[in-house]
């Protein structure tokens, strides 16, 4: 399952068009009661988890802000069924 997330619309201070977002995609699979969530644009720090799948998008919101520094992004989520 796919799903694209527009976390912010924010505009360029002064004008009138959106600032430009970077994507991020992000995989989302189940880990015992938690749910695992990989970004594999952070390299070996793209690691986070959630508790339900309500909380993925938070979860990955709040790494990606913090290791990047940028809140205006969207997230591409594809979450892996259990096996």
């Amino acid at each position: 399952m796919k799903k694209t997330i527009d976390n912010h619309k924010d505009l360029n201070p002064g004008e009138n068009k959106p600032l430009r977002k970077k994507n991020y995609r992000i995989t989302v699979e189940p880990d015992g009661q938690y749910w695992f969530i990989r970004i594999p644009a952070l390299d070996e720090i793209g690691f986070t988890q959630a508790r339900t799948l309500d909380e993925v998008d938070t979860m990955a919101h709040d790494l990606i802000e913090i290791v990047t520094g940028n809140h205006n992004f969207n997230i591409e989520q594809t979450v892996k069924a259990e096996s």
